[in-house]
């Protein structure tokens, strides 16, 4: 049996009382390498978002700014695609950055329809701290890794991230 601590119950939860650190039992849980993928995601999102929290911006907003900053023009569906965003999703993101002033619609040339994304200049120099916290965020995490552990790491990550559903 492997077990991993747990104390979320409470004494009028479903599952009873709190139970002991260790007592929990995971079954074929800790032996998959998808839990482990998504205990590590959200361990890196709670860590980026705490990095983040004091300039009020969340870390999909974050990485919706970083994109439009590096390929200005793109368009809102164009955007979603690249990053794996549903449209109504990447809306509400989109919406909100334009209400803060980091960016703004521009018309599209030959689609009247569509708008181009771009950076406002509060944006690019908000693009810029933000860039400079993530890359801070990301040499924290990788702290405990040997370079070619790190380069390993992310060829896996890669790999997986091209699997097909």
């Amino acid at each position: 049996m492997q077990t991993e601590s747990s104390s979320d119950a409470g004494p009028d939860s479903p599952s009873g009382p709190p139970q002991p650190a260790g007592e929990i039992d995971f079954g074929v849980l800790p032996s998959l390498f998808g839990y482990h993928l998504r205990r590590a995601q959200v361990a890196v999102f709670h860590h980026w978002s705490a990095a983040i929290r004091a300039i009020n911006i969340t870390p999909g907003q974050a990485g919706v700014l970083i994109v439009i900053s590096r390929n200005p023009g793109l368009t809102q569906a164009a955007l979603a695609r690249a990053m794996g965003i549903e449209k109504p999703t990447m809306l509400e993101v989109v919406d909100k950055l334009d209400r803060v002033g980091f960016i703004e619609r521009r018309p599209f040339p030959n689609d009247r329809r569509s708008r181009a994304l771009h950076l406002t200049a509060l944006g690019e120099r908000f693009a810029v701290e933000l860039a400079t916290l993530l890359l801070d965020h990301e040499r924290r995490m990788m702290e405990g890794f040997a370079p070619q552990e790190r380069e390993q790491l992310m060829a896996f990550l890669k790999r997986l991230s091209q699997i097909k559903p």
